[in-house]
Protein backbone atom coordinates (compact mmCIF):
# COMPACT_ATOMS: atom_id res chain seq x y z
CA UNK A 1 0.00 0.00 0.00
CA UNK A 2 1.36 3.42 -0.99
CA UNK A 3 1.51 6.22 1.59
CA UNK A 4 -0.63 9.28 0.88
CA UNK A 5 1.13 12.01 -1.09
CA UNK A 6 2.76 14.69 1.04
CA UNK A 7 3.41 17.14 -1.78
CA UNK A 8 0.42 18.85 -3.40
CA UNK A 9 2.11 18.43 -6.78
CA UNK A 10 1.60 14.68 -6.37
CA UNK A 11 -2.16 15.16 -6.45
CA UNK A 12 -4.65 16.55 -8.93
CA UNK A 13 -5.10 19.58 -6.65
CA UNK A 14 -1.97 21.27 -7.96
CA UNK A 15 -3.00 20.70 -11.57
CA UNK A 16 -6.48 22.06 -10.84
CA UNK A 17 -5.07 25.15 -9.12
CA UNK A 18 -2.68 25.81 -12.01
CA UNK A 19 -5.48 25.44 -14.57
CA UNK A 20 -7.77 27.73 -12.58
CA UNK A 21 -5.03 30.32 -12.13
CA UNK A 22 -4.32 30.36 -15.88
CA UNK A 23 -8.03 30.63 -16.67
CA UNK A 24 -8.49 33.59 -14.30
CA UNK A 25 -5.38 35.40 -15.53
CA UNK A 26 -6.36 34.95 -19.18
CA UNK A 27 -9.93 36.12 -18.57
CA UNK A 28 -8.75 39.12 -16.51
CA UNK A 29 -6.18 40.13 -19.14
CA UNK A 30 -8.93 40.06 -21.78
CA UNK A 31 -11.14 42.36 -19.71
CA UNK A 32 -13.79 39.83 -18.70
CA UNK A 33 -15.74 40.29 -15.48
CA UNK A 34 -14.48 37.64 -13.10
CA UNK A 35 -15.76 38.70 -9.70
CA UNK A 36 -19.11 37.35 -8.65
CA UNK A 37 -20.93 34.21 -7.72
CA UNK A 38 -21.07 31.55 -10.39
CA UNK A 39 -23.57 28.67 -10.41
CA UNK A 40 -22.66 25.46 -12.19
CA UNK A 41 -25.37 22.85 -12.61
CA UNK A 42 -24.05 19.44 -13.57
CA UNK A 43 -26.32 17.34 -15.80
CA UNK A 44 -25.44 14.12 -13.95
CA UNK A 45 -27.82 13.17 -11.13
CA UNK A 46 -25.06 11.69 -8.95
CA UNK A 47 -22.73 14.68 -9.30
CA UNK A 48 -23.13 17.77 -7.12
CA UNK A 49 -23.93 21.23 -8.44
CA UNK A 50 -21.36 23.91 -7.60
CA UNK A 51 -21.40 27.51 -6.46
CA UNK A 52 -18.13 29.37 -6.87
CA UNK A 53 -17.51 32.82 -5.41
CA UNK A 54 -14.65 34.86 -6.84
CA UNK A 55 -13.45 38.03 -5.15
CA UNK A 56 -10.52 40.25 -5.92
CA UNK A 57 -7.90 40.77 -3.22
CA UNK A 58 -4.66 42.70 -3.17
CA UNK A 59 -1.62 41.98 -1.08
CA UNK A 60 -0.01 45.24 -0.02
CA UNK A 61 3.37 43.54 0.23
CA UNK A 62 3.30 42.15 -3.32
CA UNK A 63 1.55 45.02 -5.08
CA UNK A 64 3.38 47.66 -7.06
CA UNK A 65 0.17 49.71 -7.12
CA UNK A 66 0.61 53.00 -5.29
CA UNK A 67 -2.71 54.86 -4.97
CA UNK A 68 -2.58 58.65 -5.15
CA UNK A 69 -5.06 60.81 -3.31
CA UNK A 70 -6.17 63.75 -5.41
CA UNK A 71 -6.84 66.98 -3.61
CA UNK A 72 -9.34 69.48 -4.92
Amino acid sequence: MNPPPTDRRDTGVFSFEQSLKELLLNAYSQGHTIEGEWQFTVPLTDAPDWTVSITKSYSEEDSSYQPTILEE
